[in-house]
C-alpha cells in the first residue's frame, strides 16, 4: 500500500474510514475520510512517495505547524500529523464541505463580478490575518482555495 494509495471504505490507521479520493496535487494525496472515533469528516493529506527525503518531511511538519496557528474561518484547521506506514508522513484536518476553487471553475465558465469580489474580499481577509502573524502563503492557487458550500460566496 505505498504512496498509500487508499481504498474507497477501507480505513485507515484503524480510525479512518476513507470516503473518496479529493484530489492529488504535485506533493500529496487529499482524501475525504471520517474520523470513527470522534464522528467527524477529515481530509486525510498524505505525502506522495517519490517525495519521502527529510527535506519533504520537514517542509510538511512546518507547515503544519504553521496552519495550526491560523485560527481563522479562512484556513482548515490540523487535527493530527503523524507517521503512517514506511515512514509516510500524512495530516488529518478539517474537512470544509463544498470543494476547492479548482473544481469549481472546472464546472463553470465564469462567475459573475459580485461573486468574485466576495470571493477576492474573503480571501485577502484570510491572507490579511496570515500576515498580520508574520505569516506568508507560498503556494496560493485555485487548488488551496476551499469555497466552503461550493460556490464563490463563501470561500
Amino acid at each position: 500500500m505505498h504512496d498509500l494509495a487508499l481504498i474507497v471504505g477501507s480505513k485507515f490507521q484503524e480510525r479512518y474510514k476513507i470516503l473518496s479520493l479529493l484530489g492529488s496535487g504535485g506533493t500529496a494525496l487529499v482524501y475525504h475520510a471520517v474520523d470513527e472515533w470522534l464522528k467527524r469528516p477529515v481530509a486525510i493529506k498524505i505525502l506522495h512517495k517519490h517525495l519521502l527525503d527529510e527535506e519533504n518531511k520537514a517542509r510538511l511538519v512546518r507547515e503544519c505547524k504553521i496552519i495550526s496557528l491560523l485560527k481563522h474561518p479562512c484556513f482548515a484547521q490540523v487535527y493530527q500529523y503523524a507517521i503512517a506506514g514506511e515512514q509516510t508522513p500524512f495530516v488529518v484536518m478539517e474537512y470544509v464541505e463544498g470543494g476547492g476553487l479548482r473544481q469549481w471553475l472546472n464546472h463553470n465558465e465564469t462567475m459573475n463580478c459580485s461573486d468574485a469580489l466576495r470571493m477576492c474580499l474573503k480571501l485577502c481577509e484570510g491572507l490579511r490575518y496570515a500576515h498580520d502573524r508574520g505569516i506568508i502563503h507560498r503556494d496560493l492557487n485555485p487548488n488551496n482555495v476551499l469555497l466552503g458550500d461550493g460556490n464563490p460566496q463563501e470561500p
